[in-house]
């Protein structure tokens, strides 16, 4: 990792767009900001050719890619996925489990843990999303039902011994969750709603026991309904729960999309990818734990039809939630960067242009193609 200076291009900081300026990186980091006729000379020039320049992706909802599911529980797995999405600008992510069995889960933790200490994985494997097991049979989804269950104390304290465990998907109305949540938030755990058929009463009631998330709004939850209003429009009308959304056009119709991010904003909606290990490889059946995935034309589905996962990438969240949700770029990058940050409490490292951050950068042109991606100052693509 050498001094970069990065000059000739639209820089994205959180408060404005700079042009006429250069944003210096040395030793991985960001170190500041300088006019572009007063870069030090021994920085490496980079042109960005007018091209945008923007921070890191962040993904804290992503189950695999390239081939490797989180579910292999191996560290190369992890590997896999973690340098498949870099590809496509993520610079940051939760390899993400699916329900299964106390072993099983214990072993996906125990290999995500070791990547987290990996030289080339540290800073990009921040941690664990567990989805589940602790969720409503009814809205199970592509969850596999046999695995869900009601929490055990010795099992979820268990879990959160672990470092690596950081986000928890839970359904707030299944016994036994207000008091997972509460001990868990005293470790440090964040926790969603999701797979849930909770009311909206309870939506909002959990935000007291410290939920602060949604998981995939508007999938395997209650809707929308002008009596019954549910965790959806919980997840709306809350400024206490961000909403994670899934901006493939296939999980979300576009004008539920415009909805969530005219009712949230930039600082409530984190864009996520929810990949599975097909994305990206020729793969037309594959496993995701102990359920057999079919690949579709633009999603992955169980073999009764039900939608199991995604094929995007974080850089085409980030265009889908432009072209699709019909909101400015600097919306759809935070969306993809600082939100997720700070709902994840790394925003002091990540998810921003600003000094003291970690050098993770990505490069897009005006019809907002990758051209090139960093991470922590090293180029990638």
């Amino acid at each position: 990792m050498g001094t970069v200076a990065f000059y000739r291009g639209r820089i994205m900081t959180p408060e404005q767009v700079l042009s006429g300026s250069a944003l210096l990186v040395k030793d991985g980091r960001i170190s500041g900001f300088v006019s572009e006729n007063e870069i030090p000379v021994e920085y490496e020039k980079i042109s960005l050719a007018d091209s945008w320049l923007l921070p890191g992706f962040i993904d804290v909802h992503v189950h695999g890619g390239g081939g490797a599911d989180a579910m292999d529980g191996t560290v190369d797995a992890i590997r896999t996925l973690a340098n498949f999405h870099l590809q496509y600008g993520t610079t940051a992510l939760y390899p993400t489990t699916v329900t299964h069995n106390r072993g099983m889960l214990n072993r996906v933790i125990e290999a995500v843990e070791k990547a987290m200490q990996e030289p080339d994985l540290k800073r990009r494997v921040l941690g664990i999303h567990l989805e589940g097991p602790y969720l409503s049979e009814a809205r199970k989804g592509a969850q596999a039902g046999d695995f869900i269950r009601l929490p055990l104390e010795e099992e979820y304290v268990s879990f959160f011994d672990s470092p690596a465990v950081k986000l928890m998907t839970v359904a707030p109305e299944v016994d036994g969750v207000k008091e997972t949540i509460r001990y868990g938030i005293g470790k440090g755990i964040r926790f969603s709603a999701g797979h849930s058929e909770a009311e909206y009463d309870i939506g909002i009631q959990s935000t007291t026991w410290g939920m602060s998330q949604v998981t995939h709004l508007y999938n395997a939850m209650t809707g929308l309904d002008r009596r019954a209003p549910g965790l959806s429009a919980a997840a709306l009308v809350s400024k206490e729960l961000r909403a994670q959304l899934i901006c493939d056009g296939v999980h979300v119709h576009p004008a539920m999309m415009k909805l969530a991010m005219k009712a949230k904003g930039a600082d409530g909606v984190l864009l996520i990818t929810d990949s599975l290990k097909g994305n990206g490889e020729a793969i037309e059946e594959f496993y995701m734990g102990n359920q057999k995935v079919i690949s579709g034309s633009n999603a992955f589905y169980l073999e009764d039809g039900t939608i199991a996962g995604s094929k995007l990438t974080m850089v085409q969240a980030v265009r889908n939630a432009v072209k699709l949700g019909g909101v400015a770029l600097q919306v759809a990058v935070k969306m993809a960067t600082q939100t997720p940050a700070l709902a994840m409490g790394i925003e002091s490292t990540k998810g921003s242009l600003t000094p003291g951050r970690d050098a993770d950068l990505v490069v897009l042109d005006d019809r907002l193609e990758l051209k090139q991606v960093w991470s922590m100052g090293r180029k990638c693509l």
